[in-house]
């Protein structure tokens, strides 16, 4: 195991004091060698992590959230434990449907952690009776994917966490200086958004940067893609890779001095345009510089 996925190391990822406790209850009895008793804390952590992000949401005024703490509160007190069965059976597909907090993969693989929770939980569910016994690699995989998937990331983070950025970058009170865009985006929605988020935002304001009427100032636009370089750097290049060079191949004559701006701010970008692209380019600026000599 890399010191990337150090145990210790994933759990300062963690948002939450109170999974951060559950965690590293997982953590010292996987040390300890009590491996089903680690299973079974990292999976209470998973389910308390989305309780407590729906809780979030509804403490910030959600009524889709409001509305099932408020359901799942009348459950506890009344004692209701076949709806929590049910609830805690299909947390996960809630998670990913109805408040995006998973993709569909991120899900798919802590149903593996849920199951091993119950061949852990319930000897009767293997086929000869036998307890299960996971590997410690086993563990420290679902850690890594819960950790990356759920317990580092605030409670928004599909469709809503893009329309909330969007709104925030064509706010009126959005900064106007790239030190300011840098420092605003960052911590809120860069540093810990998820690698989708992340592309989502990348791919997005590069389209409005080089777009011929941008739905916001074109400035904003650079100054988003320039904050995720310096934030995600590793990221940002590779959300470029994958889109930079088709959306300049695709663009016309009138998209070029947006082409030209952005490559001011990000010099980079030109090693990953082709051979035809740069000439063109270059015949763009040598035309405009001819035309404009002979306004003089």
């Amino acid at each position: 195991m890399t010191m990337l996925h150090d145990p210790d190391d994933l759990i300062l990822q963690i948002r939450a004091p109170e999974i951060r406790k559950y965690v590293s209850e997982s953590v010292r009895a996987l040390r300890a060698g009590a491996l089903r008793a680690a299973v079974l804390s990292l999976w209470v952590a998973v389910n308390s992590d989305v309780i407590g992000k729906i809780r979030e949401l509804a403490a910030s005024g959600d009524p889709q959230a409001t509305a099932e703490i408020t359901q799942l509160e009348g459950w506890i007190q009344n004692k209701e434990l076949r709806n929590l069965q049910i609830f805690e059976h299909e947390i996960l597909t809630l998670a990913r449907d109805k408040y995006e907090f998973l993709s569909a993969i991120e899900a798919d693989e802590l149903e593996r952690l849920r199951q091993d929770r119950h061949r852990c939980a319930h000897p009767a569910l293997t086929p000869d009776g036998t307890l299960y016994d996971p590997t410690p690699e086993q563990i420290r995989a679902h850690l890594v994917i819960a950790t990356r998937a759920l317990f580092a990331h605030p409670p928004v983070q599909g469709r809503s966490a893009l329309r909330r950025f969007k709104a925030e970058v064509e706010s009126q009170t959005f900064p106007l200086q790239l030190s300011q865009v840098t420092a605003y985006l960052g911590p809120k929605y860069i540093d810990r958004g998820k690698d989708v988020l992340v592309t989502q935002i990348v791919k997005l304001y590069l389209q409005q940067a080089l777009a011929e009427t941008p739905a916001v100032p074109r400035l904003r636009a650079l100054h988003v893609l320039l904050a995720v370089k310096d934030r995600r750097f590793a990221l940002y290049q590779q959300a470029m890779s994958d889109h930079w060079v088709k959306r300049v191949s695709d663009g016309d004559e009138k998209t070029l001095p947006f082409v030209i701006d952005l490559l001011q701010l990000d010099s980079d970008l030109w090693l990953q345009l082709p051979d035809h692209e740069q000439r063109r380019l270059i015949t763009f600026l040598e035309q405009a510089a001819a035309t404009q000599g002979r306004r003089c």
